[in-house]
C-alpha cells in the first residue's frame, strides 16, 4: 500500500468538515437494478459533502466465493448482465459470510485471506470476499464515503438472488466489514430484513460519527451487531479512524478502543534522522501510527476465529471506564489475571460464540502486546462453557 496515499487521506478527510455544501448539478442518479441514490439529507449536507456514487463499471465490484470444496482456488461470481453461480459449489443450507474491506483496500489484501481461511477452517460455510478495490482507491475520501451505497447495492443484489435461487436464510447471512466496509454492511442488512449477523471491525468515524443512522452501521440493522473499536479517538485533532460510541449490540473497546500495543505515536530523534539520512522525513512514521490501530481490528478478529484455545474475553464497561483504566495500565493486570467473577452476563467472548451470550453493552478487552494478541484462560472458559449450557437448556431465545 502506498503510504502517501494514506497521509493524504487521513489529512484530507480531516479537512472535510470544514467543507460547506456538496456542489452537484444533480440531486440523483439511479442505477439499473441497484436503484437509485441521491444527495439529499441525511446522505449528504452542510457538514457531510458526500457526493452522489460514482457509476457501477467505474467502481468494479466483484465477488470471489471460497468453500471448504474450493478453499483456496476462488470463483469469481459473475454478476452482470445476470447472475451466474454455475459449478461454484455454493450451499444455501450453510452459513454465508461476505468480508468487505475499505478505504484505499483491496480484496487481494492478505488479512482478508488470513480471515476467510480462518473462518473455513472452523465453520462449513460460503465466504465471499468483496472486492471494490478500484471504488476504494480513489484519493478522495468524501467519494469514497459515497461509493459504499453502490457496492452495498451490490451485495444487496447478490445476497436476494441467493435468498430467491439459492434458498439461503438471512438469518445465516454473517456480514463482516472493517472501517468503511462496517457501514456497507449496515446498507445491505438495512436492505434485507432478518440478516442474522453483522460484525463491525473498526467502523469508519468520519463522516459517519453523530450522524444519522440511516447512514452508518446501527444495532438495528442485524439480528445481532458486533463492534470491535480499536481507534477509537476524536479525529481532530488524535487523528483517530474509528467510530467513537456504542453502535452494536455489543461493542469491544480493546486495549481501551483507541490505543494498541506497538502502534505508538512516533518519535522522531536526531539518531533516526541520522540513521536514515537527510531525506528522511516523519511522514512514514506517521501513517503508520495512524494506520495501525485502525488496522488491528481485523487482525485481532482474525485471530478469534483462528486459534478455539484462545479467547479475548471482554468484561461489562463503559467507554469512559474502559479508556481509564487502559490508560492507568489497568489491562496489564487483567490481562495475566482475568477476573473469576465472570459471568454470561458480565463478560462475553469475541468470536463465534458471542452471539450465544446473552450479555449486552459495552466490553473492555485486553490483549497480549505482540501476536498472538488472545488469552487463553481455561479456567475462565470452562467456567463460561458450563453456564452457557445451562443458559441455552432455559432459553429458547438466542439466536
Amino acid at each position: 500500500m502506498n503510504s502517501s496515499k494514506y497521509f493524504n487521506f487521513v489529512f484530507c478527510a480531516v479537512l472535510l468538515v470544514q467543507v460547506l455544501v456538496i456542489q452537484s448539478e444533480e440531486e440523483s442518479v439511479c442505477y439499473a437494478e441497484l436503484g437509485c441514490f441521491s444527495v439529499d439529507e441525511p446522505w449528504s449536507g452542510p457538514l457531510r459533502p458526500v457526493p452522489l456514487p460514482e457509476d457501477p463499471s467505474v467502481i468494479q465490484t466483484r465477488f470471489y466465493l471460497y468453500t471448504r470444496r474450493r478453499p483456496t482456488n476462488r470463483y469469481y461470481v459473475k454478476t452482470w448482465p445476470n447472475i451466474d453461480m454455475k459449478n461454484s459449489y455454493y450451499n444455501g443450507s450453510k452459513e454465508t459470510v461476505f468480508i468487505i474491506h475499505g478505504f484505499m483496500s483491496t480484496g487481494n489484501d492478505t488479512w482478508l485471506n488470513d480471515m476467510k481461511n480462518a473462518y473455513l477452517n472452523n465453520v462449513d460455510a460460503n465466504v465471499f470476499v468483496v472486492d471494490w478495490g478500484v471504488g476504494a482507491s480513489d484519493g478522495e475520501y468524501n467519494k469514497v464515503c459515497a461509493n459504499i451505497r453502490v457496492v452495498g447495492a451490490e451485495i444487496t443484489r447478490l445476497s436476494r438472488y441467493l435468498i430467491q435461487r439459492e434458498r439461503a436464510s438471512p438469518i445465516r447471512f454473517h456480514m463482516i466489514g472493517h472501517s468503511l466496509g462496517a457501514h456497507t454492511a449496515g446498507y445491505v442488512a438495512k436492505s434485507i430484513p432478518g440478516v442474522g449477523r453483522i460484525t463491525g471491525l473498526d467502523p469508519a468515524q468520519l463522516l459517519f460519527e453523530g450522524f444519522k443512522k440511516e447512514v452508518q452501521l446501527d444495532a438495528d440493522d442485524a439480528l445481532f451487531v458486533e463492534v470491535v473499536h480499536t481507534d477509537a479517538k476524536p479525529a481532530v485533532p488524535l487523528l483517530g479512524a474509528g467510530i467513537l460510541r456504542a453502535v452494536g449490540h455489543v461493542d469491544f473497546y480493546v486495549n481501551g478502543g483507541w490505543s494498541q500495543p506497538g502502534c505508538q505515536i512516533p518519535v522522531i530523534s536526531l539518531q533516526k534522522i541520522a540513521s536514515r539520512g537527510i531525506s528522511f522525513t516523519p511522514v512514514e512514521d506517521i501513517v503508520d501510527s495512524v494506520i495501525c490501530p485502525h488496522n488491528r481490528a481485523f487482525e485481532y478478529y482474525t485471530e478469534a476465529l483462528a486459534y478455539p484455545n484462545c479467547t479475548f474475553w471482554g468484561r461489562k464497561s463503559g467507554f469512559i471506564k474502559s479508556a481509564v483504566s487502559i490508560l492507568s495500565l489497568g489491562w496489564l493486570s487483567r490481562a495475566f489475571n482475568y477476573p473469576s467473577d465472570c459471568s454470561i452476563t458480565t463478560c462475553t467472548p469475541l468470536g463465534f460464540r458471542t452471539i450465544d451470550f446473552p450479555a449486552r453493552g459495552s466490553f473492555e478487552v485486553a490483549t497480549y502486546n505482540s501476536p498472538p494478541y488472545c488469552i487463553s484462560e481455561e479456567q475462565v472458559d470452562a467456567k463460561m462453557e458450563r453456564e452457557l449450557s445451562l443458559y441455552l437448556y432455559n432459553s429458547a431465545d438466542v439466536i
